[in-house]
């Protein structure tokens, strides 16, 4: 997907890169230097562009995850069965499809596994006062902060552990001092020196309630409030939010969690009134405070942000499950077991096949992926080589998102083993000239149905195609038929982004058999449509539609459609 093609154009080209990487913000103004570029670097001399690998390593780190969260509450509770269901709930979560994707996910698998890890190293710290235990603490807290910003979080989570603790059993509070130290100095280093997505101490000062980068905008408003509730809905499997996520097969499985959920929710309450209740206070409270730093953005909470905080709230829901299964067991053992059997079951069902249909095609995974993919195998198998130095120029007016799924023409580079490659997308601007095209050094692409046309040959002939165009402009092409007869046929061409317009009339600039013809008037009407007759004095060939223009503007709008004329 585009931010692992990104990462790999970024990756490191020696150890002492790595090394130096401790040493400033990378590139995307990220402070995480253990986690970002490292399993690519490694992986992509060896691996290239395959996934496999890349995946491999992500699913190891989940597993250790997954291990990690069954430690941590079987540590915490002192109850097997509490382990059992919290990792079995944990484990198919839908939300984890988006962090075990790609590489560029792994700061999220990295910092999860040194902060539950830090966790651990603090129980065994709360229990036996271990001072290794209590070092170890600290020190994974500092791994898990090279690896993710979001891991700020952990020292307050230690505290809430500390908080809800047998108060005889609690060492003073100040034994936290290490990790606050800890993270006073990150801090420091990561805003006040780095300034990690611009954010700058005196931003914070004088703009409190709101700070960093647009697209990472820290804004302490509603948008807080409505991404929490986003975010217990998630937390039970339930889409919300955000165009969808994970819509069901079946609206009856929308219905069982939501079922599921009071289930979940009564117990927990009813957990509450039993010496039980601090454990599920501690994995509420671990929920809410990992989440903390990811709640703010401004449009921009992303299912990933969930991988932490799952694990606290995995444990609130294995401590429910299991004052639910010693209560059933009151009455019948075998009923206890096939209530959480299917209760579980039913969840993981779920999950599983919304996180098979996410990968496949959520926006930010399969469908990043497809539209890299697609775009490499396309121009490769029309030029296997280009020259150096060579630019790619794309018309991606139908498919926006194609410059960061293609990580900005990184994919190309790597597919061509060649960093001269330069792509320019039609919707940042294009810089190519006709002198470029015609001396071939620059090749043009309609992006359309998830696929790159070469039109290099039409922006030669009308080199007026490279001109700017409005950016807002929606003039998808949708033709009635592939191909007409010239004896009195005829055929509609459809824009749907110009329905419910009036008196819209266009410029059409077509081909037939590749050679540009002088553009013609249509006029549309109200459902964005126009007939075309097709009589006997149209020639015979194949057509193709290249561009549209509305009169008086010097800049053309490609489009995609062929349609062919026969006798």
């Amino acid at each position: 997907m585009g931010d692992t093609l990104l990462w790999i154009g970024y990756r490191y080209r020696f150890i002492g890169e790595f090394f130096g990487g401790f040493l400033a913000a990378d590139p995307t103004l990220w402070y995480r230097p253990l986690a970002q570029r490292t399993v690519v670097s490694v992986l992509y001399p060896l691996a290239g562009l395959n996934p496999i690998p890349y995946r491999v390593v992500s699913f190891i780190l989940f597993f250790a995850c997954t291990i990690a969260v069954f430690v941590v509450t079987d540590r915490l509770t002192r109850s097997r069965r509490s382990a059992w269901l919290a990792t079995l709930f944990f484990a198919p979560h839908v939300t984890h499809a988006f962090a075990t994707y790609d590489s560029a996910f792994v700061p999220e698998l990295v910092f999860t596994l040194f902060y539950v890890c830090a966790v651990i190293a603090w129980i065994s710290w709360l229990r036996e006062r271990k001072r290794s235990a209590w070092i170890a603490s600290a020190a994974l807290f500092a791994g898990s902060l090279l690896s993710k910003e979001t891991a700020v979080a952990l020292p307050f989570t230690l505290l809430a552990v500390w908080f809800f603790f047998p108060r005889e059993k609690r060492p003073p509070v100040r034994s936290l001092l290490p990790h606050f130290a800890i993270l006073g100095c990150y801090l420091i280093l990561a805003i006040g020196y780095f300034h990690i997505r611009t954010v700058d101490l005196q931003q914070l000062i004088t703009q409190p309630g709101t700070a960093g980068h647009p697209g990472y905008q820290l804004v302490l408003g509603k948008n807080v409030v409505d991404c929490t509730k986003i975010a217990f809905s998630w937390a039970f499997g339930i889409s919300r939010g955000q165009p969808g996520q994970w819509p069901p097969v079946w609206p009856w499985m929308v219905d069982a969690l939501k079922v599921i959920r009071v289930l979940i929710c009564v117990a927990a309450l009813f957990a509450l009134l039993t010496p039980r209740r601090r454990f599920v206070l501690i994995g509420v409270a671990w929920f809410l405070i990992t989440a903390g730093p990811t709640l703010p953005l401004l449009d921009h909470f992303l299912p990933y942000y969930l991988f932490g905080p799952m694990v606290g709230f995995s444990i609130a829901v294995g401590v429910a499950l299991d004052w639910a299964f010693e209560w059933f067991s009151k009455y019948s053992r075998p009923l206890a077991y096939a209530m959480c059997a299917t209760l579980i079951g039913l969840v993981a069902f779920i999950n599983a096949g919304a996180a098979r249909r996410v990968s496949e095609s959520h926006f930010l995974l399969g469908g990043s992926a497809a539209n890299a993919e697609n775009g490499m195998n396309d121009i490769r198998a029309r030029y296997p080589d280009l020259p150096k130095g060579a630019t790619l120029v794309i018309f991606d007016e139908e498919s926006l998102s194609m410059p960061w799924d293609q990580a900005f023409g990184a994919v190309y580079k790597l597919a061509y083993r060649d960093e001269s490659i330069l792509t320019e997308y039609s919707s940042r601007g294009i810089e190519t000239t006709a002198e470029d095209l015609n001396a071939g050094r620059a090749f043009a692409f309609k992006a359309a149905g998830g696929h790159l046309a070469d039109i290099t040959p039409y922006a030669k002939q009308r080199p007026d195609l490279l001109l700017p165009h409005a950016p807002e402009a929606d003039y998808r092409l949708e033709l009635s038929k592939s191909s007409v007869r010239a004896d009195g046929d005829s055929y509609v061409m459809t824009f749907p982004g110009l329905k419910k317009s009036n008196d819209v009339t266009l410029n059409v600039l077509r081909a037939r058999d590749g050679i540009v013809e002088d553009p013609y008037p249509v006029k549309l009407d109200d459902r964005g449509q126009v007939e075309i007759r097709v009589g006997s004095e149209t020639k015979l060939g194949a057509y193709t539609f290249v561009a549209v223009q509305k009169p008086g503007e010097t800049g053309w709008v490609t489009v995609s459609g062929s349609i062919r004329v026969l006798q």
